[in-house]
């Protein structure tokens, strides 16, 4: 439900009810600061509303926009901060000991709205997409589990039927397993989750810098260069070689400074392929 507080601001308000995992989440962000929030690229709460005689409450957000591919990015500096920006919430949520369990482009907000049918070519937001003031969060814990403190993450487990939940999943349990890591299978989401839009469906074509806007061509690779083996991989089938998301946070912030140097003319690549990403300079063929 969208309204306006007194303060004329505009917000989202959701009934949560009391005593479960989503709520409890909720109100550990509500104690952090907005700027944690903000750093952390988490939704921001406002405010809880208790219900006198009733089992919910509502919680009350700011109003963001939906549908953060549209308008299509324009760079691979566009596309990384989409990425960094799911990282960096994933991993603040582990963190915190939060499993998600249900990444996907349709929970992550941008802090512009301009009506509830998003335009392909609304200015504004690509005005504050390019002046890098377009802000993207992780929200949506319905589903979310918050665990023990004092669990070892790597032994915790959860029974193989609550790998089914959620839109975009790995194939974690599709050998019969009867439990699964769900940490490493919300990692796991969020590869699956940008290969949907960044490679398997050619978005390579939407994140195209020509060189009359003073760039280099950008696509993305089909497979990832030998050198970078290292780099890591969010996405891959191998659970022993998938990466946390902290660790691919830190590669994607060094691919974001790479960007500053993208002006050779050069054609450079961001595979997501065999778990990504990753990133090459080959000679233009514009």
């Amino acid at each position: 439900m969208f309204a306006q507080d007194s303060q004329r601001r505009h917000v989202a308000i959701k009934l949560i009810p009391n005593k479960t995992d989503e709520l409890h989440i909720l109100k550990f962000l509500g104690r952090q600061s907005l700027e944690t929030l903000k750093d952390n690229c988490i939704a921001p709460i406002l405010e809880f509303l208790s219900i006198d005689g009733s089992n919910c409450c509502f919680v009350v957000m700011p109003r963001w926009g939906t549908d953060i591919h549209l308008p299509p990015p324009n760079t691979l500096r566009d596309v990384l901060q989409i990425i960094h920006s799911m990282l960096k919430g994933l991993a603040f949520l582990h963190r915190n000991n939060v499993l998600h369990r249900d990444t996907s482009m349709t929970n992550v907000l941008v802090n512009h709205f301009s009506s509830d049918i998003p335009s392909n070519n609304n200015p504004i937001r690509v005005k504050l997409r390019d002046s890098g003031h377009l802000l993207y969060a992780l929200f949506d814990f319905d589903i979310s589990i918050i665990v023990p403190a004092d669990i070892k993450r790597e032994e915790y487990r959860l029974p193989y039927t609550m790998s089914w939940w959620g839109w975009t999943r790995p194939y974690d349990t599709a050998q019969g397993e009867f439990d699964y890591d769900p940490f490493s299978f919300d990692v796991g989401c969020l590869g699956r989750v940008f290969c949907t839009p960044y490679q398997a469906t050619g978005f390579a074509n939407a994140c195209t810098l020509s060189r009359s806007h003073g760039g280099p061509a950008i696509y993305l690779s089909t497979s990832p260069p030998a050198r970078h083996s290292h780099s890591s991989r969010i996405g891959s089938r191998n659970l022993a070689r998938r990466t946390s998301s902290d660790l691919t946070i830190r590669q994607i912030m060094h691919y974001t400074g790479l960007m500053t140097n993208m002006t050779d003319g050069n054609m450079y690549l961001l595979s997501l392929r065999g778990g990504g990403p990753y990133i090459e300079s080959r000679p233009s063929l514009l």
